[in-house]
């Protein structure tokens, strides 16, 4: 159901998610999501998301706002998201598992609760060690490629041997 104030609704047996359709030439939304876009607004059933697979044993499901986009990640034991940078603020916490982070020239081993922060352009390389993995990541802005679901970043995952010692992160 499209409403004349630009508000789309939309219905599903687990109730109603309320979407925003905003034209690119809109003041509120310079970036380059396209010409009409939906923002999820309210409750979100993650299992309502299709998921992305950027790089093998790692899943995604990313719903956005105008600014903002979460993203769901479950990671198979022993997948990694090799070394890369965007121009995104990324913070995230761990929610499932144990995970090798590296940001910058430091790498942790991550327990659940851990949290992190991102600067833009920060390269950074995430690993499920032990088991698989669930992190909870937010982005800023929008991600452009994951909200066209699509990767644009993260490099196919290379052969190097990178098992090395590394502390443990703190749990918030």
């Amino acid at each position: 159901m499209f409403s004349p104030e630009g508000i789309l609704i939309r219905c599903s047996s687990r109730g109603a998610a309320i979407l925003f359709r905003v034209k690119q030439n809109s003041p509120s939304n310079s970036d380059s999501l396209g010409s009409l876009t939906e923002y999820n607004m309210g409750f979100i059933d993650i299992s309502e998301f299709q998921p992305i697979e950027p790089v093998p044993g790692c899943r995604m499901r990313t719903p956005f706002g105008e600014h903002l986009m979460l993203s769901y990640l479950e990671m198979d034991e022993g997948a990694e998201v090799p070394l890369h940078s965007h121009p995104h603020e990324q913070g995230g916490m761990l929610i499932k598992g144990t995970l090798q982070l590296t940001i910058g020239d430091e790498t942790r081993l991550c327990q659940p609760g851990s949290m992190f922060l991102i600067p833009p352009h920060v390269k950074h390389r995430a690993v499920a060690i032990g088991g698989p993995c669930v992190v909870l990541d937010v982005f800023s802005p929008v991600r452009e490629d994951y909200a066209g679901l699509t990767n644009r970043y993260i490099p196919p995952v290379g052969n190097e041997n990178r098992e090395e010692e590394v502390p443990d992160c703190e749990a918030g």
